[in-house]
C-alpha cells in the first residue's frame, strides 16, 4: 500500500495564506457594505430634513362638497371630500431639475418628492441630489410621462430601508391592520399642473412576476383584463369597482431583502385638481 506524499511546507504556507486573504477581503467587502448601508440610511434623513425646511406641504380645501348618496358601501363618497394637498416643486427643481411631483400616503413615512429621468437605474443607488447612494430615492417609471393625466398606470418605485425610509413603511400595509384604517386608503400626489386623490384596491405581494409595471395596452379589453389581474391578486377586500375608464397608480418596493417578492400597490384616481 503506497504512502500519501504529505504536502511540502510551503505549499501549506500558500494554501493557509491564500484562504487567510480570502476572508480578510470577504470581511473588508462585507464592512464596506454594512458601512455604506449605514451611511446610505443617514444621508437619506439629511436629505430628508433639507427637503422639509425648502418646501411645506399645503392642504387645500374643496369650495363645494359632495353629497353622500344613501348607499355608502362604496368609500368613494366619502374619500371624494378629503382635502387635497399642494407642493411648490419649483423649488425642489432646483436641487434636482428630474422632479416631476410628490407623494403623500397617510400613516407612512411617505412624503417625498418624486423624481423620473430616462432610466429606471439611476435612482436605485442615486438621492434626491443626484449623489450617490445605494439607498436611492423614490421615482416614476421612465416609460411613464410626467404628466399623469396621460397615463393608464403611473408606476413609483422605492427601496424598502430597514429604518423605514422612502419605501420602507409600506410593509405595514400588509402587516397588521393598516389597511383596516379607511383613512389610510387614500394616496395623494401632486405634479407640475395639478393635485390627485388615489383610491386603494388592492395591496399583495408577488414574487418572480413583473407583470404589474405594464404601462402600453393594446385595447381597452387589455387593459380591463390587466385590472381584473391586478385586482384579483389583493390580499385585502376593498370593495372598490376599477374599469378602463380609470387611471391607476402602482406603488412598488420590496418585500424581502433579496427584492426577489415585490410589495405592490394600486390605487385608482377618483379626484384631480
Amino acid at each position: 500500500m503506497k504512502k500519501k506524499k504529505k504536502l511540502k511546507p510551503d505549499i501549506k504556507r500558500l494554501i493557509y495564506y491564500t484562504i487567510l486573504i480570502i476572508i480578510v477581503v470577504i470581511s473588508i467587502i462585507f464592512i464596506i457594505k454594512i458601512y455604506n448601508n449605514i451611511n446610505g440610511k443617514k444621508k437619506i434623513k439629511e436629505t430628508e430634513a433639507i427637503i422639509n425646511n425648502i418646501v411645506e406641504l399645503e392642504e387645500i380645501e374643496d369650495a363645494e362638497l359632495v353629497n353622500e348618496p344613501s348607499n355608502k358601501d362604496d368609500l368613494y363618497w366619502k374619500f371624494i371630500n378629503y382635502n387635497l394637498i399642494n407642493v411648490n416643486l419649483d423649488e425642489l427643481k432646483q436641487i434636482n431639475s428630474d422632479t416631476v411631483g410628490w407623494i403623500y400616503v397617510n400613516n407612512t413615512n411617505i412624503n417625498y418628492p418624486v423624481v423620473k429621468t430616462n432610466n429606471n437605474d439611476y435612482y436605485l443607488n442615486h438621492q434626491f441630489d443626484k449623489h450617490y447612494n445605494e439607498a436611492g430615492w423614490i421615482f416614476m417609471d421612465y416609460r411613464n410621462d410626467s404628466d399623469i393625466n396621460n397615463n393608464k398606470n403611473t408606476i413609483i418605485y422605492g427601496h424598502s430601508l430597514k429604518n423605514k425610509a422612502l419605501f420602507g413603511s409600506l410593509l405595514k400595509t400588509v402587516n397588521g391592520t393598516w389597511h383596516s384604517n379607511i383613512d389610510n386608503l387614500v394616496i395623494k400626489t401632486v405634479n407640475e399642473s395639478s393635485s390627485y386623490l388615489w383610491q386603494i384596491f388592492s395591496i399583495y405581494t408577488l414574487e418572480d412576476n413583473n407583470d404589474y409595471i405594464k404601462t402600453e395596452f393594446s385595447s381597452d379589453e387589455d387593459y380591463q383584463e390587466f385590472l381584473n389581474t391586478i385586482y384579483n391578486r389583493s390580499k385585502y377586500s376593498f370593495n372598490t369597482s376599477v374599469n378602463t375608464n380609470d387611471k391607476i397608480l402602482t406603488l412598488s418596493t420590496c418585500y424581502t431583502s433579496g427584492g426577489k417578492i415585490k410589495l405592490v400597490i394600486h390605487a385608482k384616481m377618483i379626484k384631480k385638481a
